[in-house]
Formats: C-alpha cells, sequence, structure tokens
C-alpha cells in the first residue's frame, strides 16, 4: 500500500487465479461475461469500492509458462472518521492558542500556559496517529498537517515570548529614565522611597511621572504584536488549508479510464 497521501488515498489491490501445477500448455483460463460482480450489500468501513478491471495474463517462470486470471479493485478511502478525528481537532487546537492574542499582556502566566498547553496537546495528537499506522520511511499528507499545525502552536508561544521580552525591555528602559539620577531639570521632584516602589510595581504613564518614558522598544510596539497576530495568525492558516485540501485533493484523484463501475 501506497500510503502518501493518507488519508485522501486510493488503493490498487489484486486478486489473482493461477495454476501452480498445470502450464499453459494444459490449461488456459479465459474469462466470461460479466464474471465478475460485486454485490451491492458489501460495504467497507474505511473504503470506498470505485471499479474493478479485469486481466488474462501469461506467465513465465522458471518451470514454464501459466496462465493467469487477474482482477484489480480500486478503492478510495473514506475521510469522514479522520476529519472528526483527527483535522477537525488539530484545527481546534491551533484555534484555543489563538486565545492568548486576546488575553492581557500583564497576565502573561496565563498567556504562557494556554500557548504550551497547545503544543503538548498537538505533539500528543501526532504520536497517537502515527501509532495506529504502520512505520513507514515517507512522510504522508497527515504528516504535512499536522506538523503544519504544531508549528502555528509553536508560533504562537513565540509571540507569548517575543511580547514578554519587549515589555521587559520597555519597563526596563522606563524605570531607568525615571530614576532621579537620571532626571534632569530642577522643577522634577525626588520621590521618596515608598513612591519608586510603588512606579516599580505598576505601570505608570507617562503623564502620571512626568519622565520621558517610551511604550515601543527598537519600533516595537506589544500591543501591535496581538493586533497582528490576531489577524496573522488565523490568515495564515486558512491560506494553508485552502492549499492543502485542493493540492492533495488533485493528487490524490487517481481514477483509472478501464475500469468497470460496480
Amino acid at each position: 500500500m501506497n500510503l502518501q497521501y493518507f488519508p485522501m488515498d486510493s488503493q490498487l489491490c489484486a486478486l489473482e487465479a493461477e495454476s501452480y501445477g498445470y502450464s499453459a500448455k494444459d490449461i488456459f483460463y479465459k474469462w466470461i461475461p460479466n464474471g465478475v460482480g460485486v454485490s451491492p450489500d458489501v460495504q467497507l468501513p474505511q473504503f470506498k469500492l470505485t471499479g474493478y478491471r479485469q486481466k488474462e495474463m501469461n506467465i513465465a517462470l522458471s518451470t514454464g509458462n501459466y496462465s493467469r486470471l487477474s482482477c484489480e479493485f480500486q478503492f478510495v478511502r473514506s475521510t469522514g472518521y479522520y476529519i472528526l478525528q483527527i483535522y477537525l481537532p488539530a484545527c481546534f487546537i491551533v484555534f484555543i492558542s489563538w486565545v492568548a492574542f486576546w488575553l492581557n499582556r500583564n497576565n502573561m502566566l496565563a498567556r504562557v500556559a494556554v500557548s504550551i498547553t497547545t503544543v503538548l496537546t498537538i505533539i500528543t495528537l501526532m504520536s497517537s496517529v502515527n501509532a495506529s499506522l504502520p512505520k513507514i520511511s515517507y512522510i504522508k499528507s497527515i504528516d504535512i498537517y499536522l506538523f503544519s499545525c504544531f508549528l502555528m502552536v509553536f508560533a504562537a508561544l513565540l509571540q507569548q515570548a517575543t511580547v514578554e521580552y519587549v515589555t521587559d525591555c520597555i519597563n526596563d528602559r522606563n524605570k531607568r529614565n525615571r530614576s532621579p539620577y537620571n532626571l534632569a531639570g530642577s522643577h522634577v521632584k525626588l520621590t521618596t522611597d515608598l513612591e519608586k516602589n510603588q512606579m516599580e510595581q505598576t505601570h505608570v504613564s507617562e503623564a502620571e511621572i512626568g519622565g520621558n518614558q517610551t511604550t515601543s522598544f527598537y519600533g516595537i510596539v506589544p500591543a501591535d504584536l496581538d493586533k497582528w497576530s490576531r489577524i496573522g495568525f488565523p490568515l495564515v492558516f486558512v491560506v494553508f488549508n485552502f492549499f492543502y485540501y485542493v493540492i492533495y485533493s488533485i493528487a490524490s484523484d487517481v481514477t483509472m479510464d478501464d475500469l468497470t463501475k460496480p
């Protein structure tokens, strides 16, 4: 079986009949008209029969030539189970990772917890999917999808780390600017120890402390990072899903022309 396009793959299975005791000189097999029939009551849980084709072959072996009949059945895998059990859960995990973009930046613990949880959950989903499949060396289409979802949730985690780093850098720079040793001019009043402690524990605006405060770090504003992420992450994920389903639907749609419909 070729699982390169799994779970949007199609498989060609052959049923062969041949005599191992009599060569083609003694017996020759030939299909009769309508020699193969498929009952409409037969159903498979994961596949759908799209057609079959009959062949008559003369095989040359070391002991002579032998007549062989072959019937090839083409099956298309049903994707309903995988959409409900794998694709949709992976999408919801990615959606949950975006919740952190709407949380308060001061509540960084909750933001990071959401991102780490989604990363661990998508890793668990990838492991459970691969555990139920044969151990193959090539990449399957579902591997590409799950790995892309993993990159999305991991990128959301990196976004939280970037926001926290930029926020800390801005706060450190503002603390240095608020220091009595860095404030210029005699009109600036030195703060007491209690006031300095209060200013270090809270985010004080420029108007409140009267200092030269900054709200960006090398032109990067934490609030803008969240705004861009709220738009950029969903847009990238939607574009990826569109091209994923279009490309693999076309690539896996291989139907032989000489098939007999059941």
